[in-house]
């Protein structure tokens, strides 16, 4: 069986990966939010009304039933720890429902990203997890990303005058 361009086959099913539009916009704000639970509704119109820039793009995982089980958030930065050189394509988050997890969803939208950033001529794709994510870990792991660093974050409130 022939499959559409963009399409990918897996134990879960059959899929496109395309760029979402504006009729995804309730799937990706449940989608975000499982990912990042600050994220927001208002966040999400800009991403697929077309007002992004060429640096930055959402791709989805669409099955013909109409149903997203996926996305990726791909844009370019100007560098990324661990990277050789500037730009890069930075793998800004990438979610797959729980029931479709470890069918294939994932390698698809990743390969989907590398695509975009080889389209642009950059050479690295960087990524960044929490040191306990390890589902998030093991799949970069299994993807060919190497770990470069570890970062422990700190604030700090400013005292007023």
């Amino acid at each position: 069986m022939t499959q559409p361009r963009g399409a990918e086959r897996g134990p879960g099913g059959h899929w496109t990966i395309r760029p979402g539009r504006p009729d995804d916009a309730d799937a990706l704000v449940r989608m975000r939010k499982s990912l990042w639970p600050d994220s927001s509704a208002a966040e999400v119109g800009p991403l697929l009304a077309g007002h992004l820039p060429r640096s930055y793009s959402v791709l989805v995982a669409d099955r013909p039933d109409g149903g997203i089980v996926g996305f990726v958030e791909v844009a370019v930065r100007d560098y990324a720890d661990g990277c050789s050189e500037g730009p890069v394509a930075y793998l800004e988050g990438i979610w797959v429902a729980p029931d479709q997890r470890r069918a294939g969803v994932g390698r698809a939208l990743l390969r989907a990203a590398l695509a975009w950033g080889a389209a642009r001529g950059l050479g690295e794709l960087a990524s960044d997890t929490s040191p306990d994510n390890l589902a998030s870990r093991a799949f970069h792991e299994a993807e060919g990303f190497q770990e470069v660093g570890q970062a422990v974050l700190y604030r700090r409130p400013i005292p007023g005058p």
